[in-house]
């Protein structure tokens, strides 16, 4: 690939010139011009020549479009002071950009043998631009070596930005603290200002006041995203409201952006329930105040902290569905060899616990408390005393039961069943 000339005599001069392939060009190198003359009494004269490469490189850069904004252009592999001449354009081709109202170039300097050299793209340019990306082009020149060909150009690629505010919502048991908050997205810097106001137009909320507290994301500000978080008292959460965060960002031109963030609430409530112990009984926690179709997740334990219950040989689980009140019952059926371990008289506390499927970052309620007492199984008999060939009535008083009879049935006293209506006999299960 090599190719080279001995070169034309003039004037007294004779250059030579070798063209060095590309393939042979990714490191610095030194070559040697070997001449002879015989009027100089010189056979072979050893000349070194350098051949220096440089590299060029650029990173893609996220951007918005109402502040300025500045592309580096990167070379890399250069002596010490040595700069290169970088040239900006628009385009492929194009005329080479220049400091003017649009545009600030910076060469800059070696440092540890590279050179960022930056353009800086002020306000009134940047905002005639638009998305998804655009391109600039950079050139480097050697100006050690100035006969050296100027590079190719080089892409220089900027990823426009949108701005966006993602509300995180919650849904978290009545009377218990809630933490809602808003994601931006689309920064390269952190917002000017972050606030909170309250529902209503109940004006806004200074954090550490009243038992509210919120972090403007400051801190913890990465990868274009700034979030804000407003932590609700426990005593300020028992009805549904509507908060607002209100962001400022100058590189957007948003001064006052505000994003509605719903801070929902639900009750749970379970009644006491009497339960035989030699079949299978269910027990219900009631969850109220939730949207159409959008079920809480209910978690059934035997005790608190315990394992979550699951569908097996002891139990069943149906999660219930929300009704048009807005209330979803959930069910735990406790199958009957379960049932037969409680000892009649006493009672057994199941807990359950809901968390939001609407908004699945949100907190799983507290544990509330389901209790069943067993029942004792019982026959009160109710005799009587009347005057002889007067009709009597008789009883027994069944108790401790969750459910009807499966039979009743009479005996005489001389044996046999009595059939009702019949020689006179009537009675009712």
């Amino acid at each position: 690939g090599y190719t080279f000339e001995a070169g034309p005599f003039d004037s007294n001069r004779q250059t030579t010139v070798l063209t060095i392939p590309a393939n042979e060009t990714s490191v610095d190198a030194t070559y040697k011009c070997v001449v002879q003359s015989d009027e100089h009494g010189q056979s072979e004269v050893k000349t070194d020549v350098e051949s220096k490469v440089f590299i060029m490189s650029s990173i893609p850069k996220d951007v918005t479009l109402s502040v300025p904004q500045t592309l580096a252009c990167t070379i890399s592999g250069l002596d010490d002071n040595q700069a290169v001449e970088v040239t900006w354009r628009e385009k492929s081709g194009g005329a080479a950009l220049a400091n003017d109202t649009n545009y600030e170039i910076v060469q800059g300097t070696v440092t540890g043998g590279t050179q960022d050299s930056v353009l800086t793209i002020k306000a009134a340019k940047i905002r005639t631009l638009t998305g998804p990306s655009f391109t600039y082009k950079c050139s480097a020149k050697s100006s050690q070596y100035p006969d050296s060909a100027e590079s190719a150009e080089l892409d220089v690629v900027a990823d426009v930005l949108t701005f966006g505010v993602t509300p995180k919502n919650a849904e978290v048991l009545s009377g218990t603290s809630a933490t809602i908050s808003c994601v931006v997205t689309g920064l390269t810097e952190q917002l000017q200002s972050v606030k909170w106001e309250r529902p209503n137009g109940g004006g806004d909320i200074t954090s550490d006041t009243d038992g509210f507290t919120f972090d403007n994301g400051a801190s913890s500000f990465g990868s274009n995203t700034q979030t804000t978080v407003l932590t609700i008292p426990a005593n300020k959460n028992n009805v549904d409201a509507t908060y607002k965060c209100v962001v400022q960002s100058n590189e957007h031109a948003k001064t006052a952006d505000e994003t509605n963030v719903q801070a929902k609430v639900f009750t749970m409530t379970s009644t006491p329930k009497s339960e035989a112990n030699q079949v299978e009984q269910t027990l219900t926690c009631t969850i109220s105040g939730l949207d159409d179709s959008e079920e809480v997740t209910v978690t059934w334990k035997e005790t608190s902290g315990g394992t979550p219950l699951v569908d097996d040989t002891n139990y069943g689980i149906e999660q219930g569905s929300v009704s048009s009140t807005g209330t979803q019952n959930s069910i735990l059926t406790i199958k009957a060899d379960k049932m037969k371990t409680y000892s009649t008289g006493s009672s057994f506390t199941y807990k359950c616990s809901a968390k939001s499927s609407q908004y699945p970052d949100s907190a799983e309620s507290a544990e509330l408390d389901v209790v069943a007492d067993v029942l004792t199984f019982g026959v009160t008999p109710k005799s009587s005393e009347v005057l002889n060939g007067t009709s009597a009535p008789i009883s027994c008083v069944v108790t401790g039961l969750s459910k009807a009879l499966e039979s009743v049935k009479w005996e005489k006293p001389d044996g046999g069943f009595i059939t009702s209506n019949t020689d006179g006999y009537t009675f009712e299960a």
